[in-house]
């Protein structure tokens, strides 16, 4: 829709702008984000606008007046005082809520004075302004006139906007801002919208050591920003030392007065409204009295002895906020480079001969029709690889298997233990001449019986896969106390069985395994780019494979598309596309077809499983007895044969259960191999659990909601170690369960459930789970460029997690920098020296604390360097909203990017070494979460995060 026709004036001078606002029914347009929209929308009609944009006097930003205040322009925009940068020394908690202000867009061309004289109920300047008690000077033909901001929003019942203060020839020319060091603007960010749910501007003001003036301001609330009278009396006379410590209870306004709207309901808006406060009042009693700022549990550790502190980060968290992922552009536009995207020159492809049989001995390979065909380059089978000086077998973790038995071969060896195995490798000019060549390769097979199924595999007359493993059993295992277990069934007045089938998954990732292979015979090196979750992990595998050490394997994963687990193991593709890649001394590339990955990318689940649940009359959960045959397929792929032994850890879930035992054998069957998918071992688990619950809640005619509830662990019994030797640190799971009963109105679903009139059942399920996550080892990098822009490493992988906008957001808020100059790098095992990757829900507690502690270290040498330039101790120095500084120099503040400058050798300590970075390993395990300083032999630092 277009706007109503309008009159356009441009003015040169204020006096000219005044007087062309003499006209009737005539707006003032400056940033115009607000004003032309509702004009498109025919919502504003105006008959003149009067763009003040090119008046020079309107663009100031510069210190004036007595009290020596920020004076802003009225035709300064939000991003010419984020770009400037001196509000966030001296107002920062103004400088705080203007970039809080919408998206770039807006703040581009979005001014601050507009934003005072058209606020909304997501309006954040309007809030950090009455705070400070900024004034606003309005001048017309009769002279000049000050107005506090407070005055703009005296009437929160109006309707008309807060520019009606201003009449006739009315110009808002400026706002004055006194220094505001001792506030803090916080806010709670709509999802979707990107407004402020709840908006908390906090300024404190102490005369004596105590508060003798308080301003509390929220937003959101309702139309207009909102003063919080009675606590700002409840704050008065109080020491800022106490107040991190004190529960802000919100007397003003009552729940019933916070409005809702289509974003929140009020009830949640006063939740978020009293919360937020008192985190707005921490943070401003820590800007007020610094000396009593709380620190974080590394840097306690690491704190002198003296009154030195580490202080609080800047209250504009970026982490949590709901921003654009950075990285979905690229996808959205089909500009991202997958590897199947990769192109090289005298790229040749590999396609495989796949078994046609479960089951068979393979008597003959005939590759002579293939050979002769254009394009075919050639066709290997097991004895060009064995002829090789690679081992060619997939690398297995034999830790608690009870055999020795082989690893997968990456072509098979005169045997075929599933369908779909590869036979030969055929190498060929481009994809479809490969499939043609293999196509024309010619087996003879032996069939012999297969066995899929995990329970028939142990009959005893199932053919054996392996001569080591006649019985099919690979791995046997069991956890917890099996006679109290029996005890418990003996005492139990109700017991309850279920025999349970966890069906065999395909994963189904949008983009199938893939795999560029390079080698450089002058260094004798691989290069192998390829779909993978875990860098690190493939160049381990691939070097144990091509038996060469891996300082000659290089692994790339750029864009993956989806990996679900199967793109964390070894598959014998990649492997044969780098040994082909030697072997013809030339690029070699392996896409899997979508049927390929179907038939053997490695598959998940497939339990057979009896469970027994005993308990009293009342429901009171006394035992849980398990027993489980778990199929491993034909191979031990990596470390798949041994993982379902472990899945029985977390069969307590949330429940009090006394007693549990859990047997389990894993058994190899003619069937593709199962490693890791989707939560791999925690979903078989509370899949058990939850279903013998439902069978017990039907048996005793209880609700299966209040027998779930009746056994929860309460929340006074943590640490709490279950029944099969695991510890929770902590919990509370009622409410948890209490929130999503009512998030899906459950008894209502309840009262519709049953049969309907076409005979189909309808019904409602409930699951309670507990996740079980971290554990291996993980880098993090963090690198500061001499401007002050920021390069992170971690050894995970983002194969659609978004970490580079997660880890971005740590990084920014650790060091207090824009989050846009920081750029994050997975993906490469030679950017990270070594890291575990990405996969059981991970990366956040591995790869974020890797960079955040990191970053910490970043600070502590940075801190080092601005002590040496302000020629002070380096525990006086403090550090906040980006800058460095000390009390004992108040007159000098270095930025963080003046100090990286200064590590690389502009004024920097002649015995610094050059450069500024941060390189630390984390392990996490049940203990808590490691780091290890890679130069620092002396042991681990544990913190529980």
């Amino acid at each position: 829709m277009f706007p109503p026709q309008f009159e356009y004036v441009q003015p040169d001078s204020i006096d000219q702008a005044i007087a062309a606002l003499a006209s009737d029914d005539t707006r003032v347009l400056a940033g115009g984000h607000s004003l032309l929209p509702a004009m498109k929308a025919r919502n504003a009609s105006p008959e003149s606008l009067v763009d003040i944009g090119d008046i020079s006097a309107l663009h100031r930003i510069d210190r004036d007046g007595p009290e020596n205040e920020t004076v802003i322009g009225a035709a300064v925009t939000d991003a010419d005082i984020l770009a400037d940068g001196s509000l966030k020394r001296n107002a920062p908690m103004v400088h705080e809520a203007i970039a809080a202000v919408g998206d770039r867009q807006i703040r581009s061309r979005g001014t601050v004075v507009g934003n005072l004289l058209q606020a909304d109920a997501g309006a954040d300047i309007p809030a950090a302004m009455v705070a400070a008690d900024a004034m606003l000077t309005i001048r017309n033909g009769e002279g000049e006139r000050t107005v506090p901001v407070d005055e703009l929003y005296e009437d929160p019942d109006n309707d008309h906007h807060p520019a009606a203060i201003t009449n006739g020839d009315d110009l808002a020319t400026e706002v004055r801002i006194p220094d505001v060091t001792g506030g803090a603007y916080l806010r709670k960010t709509h999802p979707a919208t990107g407004y402020a749910l709840v908006g908390i501007a906090v300024r404190l003001v102490t005369d004596g050591g105590t508060i003798a003036k308080a301003r509390v301001v929220a937003t959101g609330i309702e139309r207009t920003p909102r003063r919080l009278p009675g606590v700002e009396e409840r704050l008065i006379d109080k020491a800022p030392s106490s107040l991190p410590d004190q529960t802000v209870r919100i007397a003003d306004p009552e729940p019933a007065a916070v409005r809702a709207d289509p974003n929140v309901s009020g009830p949640y808006r006063h939740q978020l409204l009293e919360s937020y406060t008192g985190q707005a009042i921490a943070v401003a009693s820590d800007r007020v009295a610094p000396g009593v700022v709380r620190m974080s549990s590394e840097s306690r550790e690491a704190a002198p002895t003296d009154d030195s502190v580490e202080e609080a980060s800047d209250p504009t968290r970026v982490a949590g906020m709901p921003l654009k992922r950075r990285e979905d552009e690229g996808f959205l536009r089909g500009e991202t480079t997958f590897t199947d995207d990769l192109k090289r020159p005298n790229c040749a492809h590999l396609t495989f001969v796949r078994s046609e049989h479960a089951h068979a001995a393979i008597e003959d390979i005939d590759p002579k029709d293939a050979v002769g065909r254009d394009g075919v380059l050639a066709v290997y089978t097991w004895n060009d690889l064995a002829a090789s000086s690679s081992p060619c077998v997939l690398p297995i973790s034999t830790g608690g298997l009870e055999h020795d038995v082989p690893g997968h071969p990456v072509l098979a060896q005169n045997r075929v233990r599933y369908h779909g195995q590869p036979i030969a490798a055929v190498v060929a000019e481009d994809p479809y001449l490969a499939r043609d060549g293999a196509e024309a390769v010619e087996v003879t097979y032996k069939v012999r019986e297969p066995v899929i199924d995990a329970v028939e595999a142990l009959g005893p007359d199932a053919p054996a896969l392996y001569e080591d493993t006649p019985d099919n059993v690979i791995a046997t295992a069991a956890v917890g106390d099996e006679r109290a277990t029996t005890r418990a069934f003996e005492h139990a007045e109700v017991v309850v069985d279920i025999s349970l089938r966890n069906n065999r998954l395909i994963p189904s990732a949008l983009e199938p395994r893939v795999a560029m292979a390079v080698y450089d015979a002058s260094r004798d090196r691989f290069t192998v780019e390829l779909a993978s979750q875990s860098v690190h992990g493939h160049r381990s595998k691939l070097a144990k494979t091509l038996g060469v050490p891996e300082r000659s394997v290089h692994v790339v994963a750029p864009a993956v598309g989806g990996g679900f687990g199967h793109k964390g193991h070894h598959h014998p593709g990649e492997a044969m596309a780098a040994w082909s890649a030697r072997e013809l001394d030339r690029p070699i590339k392996w896409t899997a077809t979508r049927s390929e990955n179907y038939r053997e990318g490695a598959h998940g689940r497939d339990h057979h499983t009896d469970a027994e649940l005993a308990l009293d009359s009342d429901g009171t959960m006394r035992g849980l007895r398990v027993k489980t045959i778990a199929n491993a397929g034909a191979y031990g792929l990596g470390g798949s044969a041994g993982m379902a032994t472990r899945y029985g850890g977390l069969l307590s879930s949330e429940y009090a259960i006394p007693a549990i035992h859990c047997s389990t054998r894993a058994v190899f069957t003619t069937t593709a191999p199962i490693h890791s998918y989707r939560g791999a071992g925690r979903p078989e688990a509370i899949y058990v659990t939850e279903r013998v619950i439902d069978v017990a809640a039907r048996k005793l005619g209880i609700d299966p909601i209040s027998l779930r509830r009746a056994n929860l662990i309460p929340p006074d019994a943590f640490p709490y170690e279950t029944a099969v030797g695991v510890t929770y640190d902590s919990g509370d799971y009622a409410p948890a369960l209490d929130r999503a009963l009512e998030a899906i109105d459950y008894e209502e679903r309840r009262e519709l459930g049953g049969e309907r009139s076409d005979g189909r059942l309808r019904g409602v399920g409930v699951a309670c789970y507990t996740e079980s996550t971290g554990g291996g080892h993980e880098t993090g990098v963090v690198r500061v460029h001499p401007d002050g822009s920021v390069a992170v490493y971690a050894g995970t992988h983002s194969h659609g997690q978004g970490h580079g906008t997660t880890y971005a957001q740590l990084v920014a808020d650790e060091l207090e920098i824009p989050y846009e100059d920081i750029d994050v790098n997975e993906g490469d095992s030679e950017e990270v020296p070594t890291g575990t990757g990405t996969f059981g829900s991970r990366s956040t507690i591995g790869g974020g604390n890797a960079v955040v502690q990191s970053a910490q270290t970043v600070l502590k040498k940075a801190r080092t360097l601005a002590a040496n330039r302000l020629g002070v101790d380096p525990n006086d120095v403090r550090y906040g909203s980006g800058e460095f500084f000390a009390p004992s120099v108040p007159d000098q503040r270095l930025s963080f990017s003046e100090v990286a400058g200064m590590a690389y050798g502009w004024g920097g300590s002649g015995t610094h070494r050059a450069g500024l970075g941060g390189h630390d390993v984390l392990r996490t395990g049940g203990d808590g979460v490691h780091f290890r300083d890679p130069r620092n032999r002396g042991g681990d630092r544990s913190h529980n995060r």
